[in-house]
């Protein structure tokens, strides 16, 4: 089952700040996330509310996402470096 997609402007700065092969590899990921974001999670944390967000590792990045059931969309809220 196909979620939605809402990615944040915090997380769509640092795309843009990266190379373009980088950020294409990224881009496509999030993309694949829409399919069945809960099997792309490599581990999980909570934030600031205690919402669990789903971290998924790729391209030497963190892509934070939580899965928001009730309206069917997957929400990126931020990308890191992997290395932090």
């Amino acid at each position: 089952m196909e979620y939605g997609l809402l990615v944040a402007f915090a997380a769509i700065e640092i795309l843009d700040g990266l190379p373009q092969s980088t950020r294409r590899r990224l881009l496509g990921q999030i993309g694949r996330l829409r399919f069945a974001p809960e099997q792309f999670s490599d581990y999980n944390d909570h934030d600031h509310i205690g919402r669990r967000v789903e971290v998924n590792i790729f391209a030497n990045h963190c892509i934070h996402y939580w899965i928001d059931s009730a309206d069917r969309q997957v929400k990126v809220m931020r990308i890191t470096s992997a290395d932090r």
